[in-house]
């Protein structure tokens, strides 16, 4: 029989109040294999605990009096719309009959149902102490929903995997995550009320995700209100991303959260989920970018647009394949450089909406557009070997905030702010005036007066600090930068 626990949660779980277990000759114990923290909002947890008791003792019934050394799994999927479904298998195997049998008690137990997706449990059943053939296999199969789907997923094409992801976020991951928002605390007001916001949001619905996070003062005040080390709200952000099919954009906040995270909340365990299916996306993904490239390098420019496109048309939101679409189109049309900055200024939006942080350009006629281009590029340098991490996000947060990307600068210098002390960066900086001052080019102006700060004096002291940095720039890397355009 296949391995069961396709996560790392597995809880064991033992009804001691039940006489059977102190049998010898027959032993029952439940395993969780769904993450058991979701049955928090999406079963009554009475019925569960009590639906759960009748099945052990029906078990306990129906196994006590069996003479044969036997393992016994009973499999069951709960579900939100219909009965659940009951597998049974073992080693030795049972007869057709007797399967249908005990499914059949099993049925008449009033069961309980879920209230967004399918948990999965399991009873495991030895009878006078086990199967003495270790290497007999359980008969017939269990099929495992949780390991079946992940394998559709790793067998799909890259196409169908971006709708199984989209999918996967709009029907599980949102409707979890904005369940245990709306479960806080009464006094976290903003969890709950993005909580109730996300909830609202249909399967099929266009959202501005912006609007319902970055330009709205419920979403900071629920990241503040959260503790430092549970990223449920921000998460839920990542979630939106990817539902909208902003996969790159979802991609950057996670690599983000990913640094701070800990192996504790249901946030992290659907940010590991996530992580999981991105990587193996990006694989194909990048399987299918290298297909353009190839016929670009071998002067097919046409087919290597053609490729472009087909991508585009199922994952629009890729500020790689723009890019790439965008340098087999102005090869092919031989444009002088000139015009090429030209075209590259009326396309970089489109690119840069799909990933303000994405390190590449062109149009660096101007000095601006240079060290914009330069900050892009640092990027790829941070975060090598031998660096100090805390120094190296301080820096990405830098970046973000002279890129104007206020929305990723807010976070990151709220993760600094809450997560190092100025001894970890190695400088003396109010990282609490950065975030503030991001809010603010957010439109986030009632936030500001929660804090006791003098804004126009530290804002002004941040301006000239980011000045500073620019024309502290060497301007033989900008001129460099503009010969090798």
């Amino acid at each position: 029989m296949q391995k069961l626990i396709p996560t790392g949660f597995y809880l064991l779980f033992i009804f001691f109040f039940n006489p059977l277990f102190a049998q010898e000759k027959t032993e029952i114990n439940m395993v969780f294999i769904s993450n058991q923290t979701i049955a928090d909002v999406n079963m009554n947890e009475d019925r569960f605990l009590n639906y759960a008791k009748k099945l052990s003792i029906e078990l306990n019934s129906i196994f006590e009096n069996d003479l044969v050394a036997r393992d016994i799994v009973v499999f069951f999927t709960l579900q939100k719309d219909s009965l659940p479904t009951i597998q049974l298998s073992a080693r030795p195997a049972f007869s057709a009959d007797s399967v249908d049998l005990i499914q059949t008690k099993l049925r008449k137990i009033q069961t309980v149902k879920t209230k967004f997706i399918d948990f999965i449990f399991l009873f495991e059943i030895s009878t006078q102490g086990g199967c003495v053939h270790e290497k007999l296999q359980y008969s017939p199969e269990i099929h495992n929903p949780f390991v079946e789907t992940d394998q559709d997923y790793q067998h799909a094409s890259v196409d169908k995997k971006a709708k199984l992801l989209t999918e996967w976020v709009k029907n599980d991951a949102l409707l979890i995550l904005s369940a245990f928002q709306k479960k806080a605390n009464p006094q976290f007001k903003g969890v709950r009320i993005i909580g109730d916001q996300i909830a609202a949001i249909k399967p099929d619905s266009i959202f501005n995700i912006q609007y319902l996070t970055a330009y709205n003062p419920f979403y900071w005040r629920a990241i503040m209100e959260m503790n430092i080390n549970n990223f449920l709200v921000s998460t839920s952000k990542v979630f939106l991303h990817v539902a909208a099919g902003e996969f790159d954009i979802a991609r950057r906040y996670l690599d983000m959260l990913k640094m701070f995270k800990e192996d504790k909340t249901i946030a992290d365990y659907y940010l590991d989920e996530l992580c999981l299916k991105l990587d193996s996306f990006y694989m194909d993904l990048n399987n299918e970018i290298i297909k353009g490239i190839n016929y670009r390098e071998e002067g097919e420019y046409k087919k290597s647009i053609a490729v472009f496109d087909n991508i585009l048309s199922y994952h629009p939101h890729s500020a790689k394949v723009l890019e790439e679409k965008f340098i087999s189109s102005t090869i092919y049309l031989d444009l002088d450089f000139e015009h090429l900055n030209k075209k590259w200024n009326e396309y970089k939006n489109s690119v840069y909406t799909c990933d303000p942080l994405y390190p590449s350009g062109y149009g660096v006629l101007v000095e601006k557009e240079g060290w914009r281009l330069l900050r892009r590029l640092e990027i790829n340098e941070l975060f090598t070997e031998g660096t100090n991490a805390s120094e190296e996000f301080v820096k990405y947060a830098d970046i973000a905030f002279d890129l104007e990307a206020w929305d990723y600068a807010a976070h990151m210098y709220w993760l600094v702010f809450t997560h190092f002390s100025e001894t970890d960066y190695g400088k003396k900086r109010n990282i609490l005036a950065y975030y503030l001052y991001c809010l603010e080019k957010l439109g986030q102006h009632d936030i500001l007066l929660l804090f006791n700060l003098n804004y126009s004096k530290e804002f002004k002291k941040i301006e000239n600090e980011r000045k500073k940095a620019f024309d502290e720039r060497d301007s033989l890397n900008l001129m460099e930068l503009k010969n090798n355009n």
